[in-house]
């Protein structure tokens, strides 16, 4: 069947045709030079689940599904090989993985974005494990992370990442909500004994525990939001407070487009930012006072690996970023 591709939307709705389970594993790993993304979005009667090829999970026949094509006129292809059975044996079922499940209440609407943790996965993007936000419909309300290396702005529905990234990492997480009283909340899975998980507000300056029963963390905004850089979700064995250099974990450093490198997670206060080639070389040098995001205009510079060096009032961090 032809999938279609206009402009930036490249989401096609596809049905299985066939009288048997198809087995997204087969079906996006076959597929995958077609799309953007080996993920199907199934609406499951209030908002729309994700699945990747990673979950092996099965559509069921007559079922609809999304999927996003990386260009236009293609064929996708559905084939008896992807066919399986829908049954229970014990060899069919899989370990139960580590999963944070972040939700997001605004003006009686939810949204939840997960993060689950498998030594398969990295902290950049692993096609078939990270999927993205639907963006075939307009939401209200949107709840998504990014990445922790290699961010390219991708709004993430789920993020997997490696075990080892159960401590000191911060994840960004992006909110879009209207103005009025927001409430977070989260469910985790098989934490591993001691593991916390709490979300930073860096504007209230405020950590808040949410692992535990009937948590939740409530923020009145006085205007509408839509983005990224004010909230984190941190998990570590030791109790978070204001007086951690969050920083070093939380800043996020990319490429926004062509010309312009973004700043995500800066704390209040006065910045400096060096960006030096790879054999040492000072190639900018700015200063700026900030309290989370911040664009920077990059110089004429040639395709490359370059290292950015910041320096906060809280501590300094460097990071390196890729010009193409």
């Amino acid at each position: 069947m032809a999938l279609t591709k206009s402009g930036s939307n490249g989401f096609n709705l596809i049905g299985n045709p066939t009288t048997a389970y198809l087995n997204t594993d087969v079906l996006l790993t076959t597929n995958s030079g077609l799309l953007s993304e080996e993920t199907i979005w199934i609406w499951n009667g209030t908002t729309y689940d994700d699945y990747g090829s990673s979950d092996s999970f099965k559509i069921a026949p007559g079922q609809g599904f999304f999927v996003s094509a990386s260009a236009a006129a293609s064929n996708f292809n559905i084939s008896e090989m992807m066919q399986v059975h829908n049954g229970s044996d014990t060899f069919q079922k899989q370990q139960q993985k580590t999963k944070i499940t972040l939700t997001i209440s605004n003006n009686d609407l939810v949204a939840n974005a997960k993060v689950l943790y498998t030594e398969s996965a990295t902290t950049s993007f692993d096609n078939g494990h990270d999927r993205s936000v639907f963006g075939g419909v307009y939401t209200d309300v949107s709840l998504y992370t990014q990445l922790l290396t290699n961010n390219t702005g991708k709004k993430l529905a789920t993020q997997s990442l490696p075990n080892s990234s159960l401590e000191a990492i911060a994840i960004p997480v992006g909110v879009k909500a209207a103005a009025g009283e927001i409430t977070f909340s989260a469910e985790t899975l098989n934490l591993p004994s001691g593991v916390k998980v709490y979300l930073e507000d860096k504007q209230e300056n405020t950590f808040t525990r949410l692992d535990i029963k009937n948590a939740n963390y409530k923020v009145l905004l006085p205007e509408d939001l839509d983005g990224i850089g004010r909230f984190f979700v941190h998990t570590a064995s030791k109790v978070l407070s204001v007086n951690d250099n969050s920083i070093l974990t939380s800043l996020s450093i990319y490429k926004s487009n062509a010309t312009t490198l973004r700043l995500i997670g800066l704390p209040q206060g006065k910045t400096t930012v060096s960006l030096y080639n790879i054999i040492g070389k000072k190639v900018m040098l700015t200063q700026f006072n900030t309290n989370g995001n911040k664009e920077i205009s990059l110089p004429n510079l040639a395709p490359g690996i370059y290292v950015a060096k910041v320096q906060t009032e809280k501590g300094r961090i460097s990071k390196k970023i890729i010009l193409e």
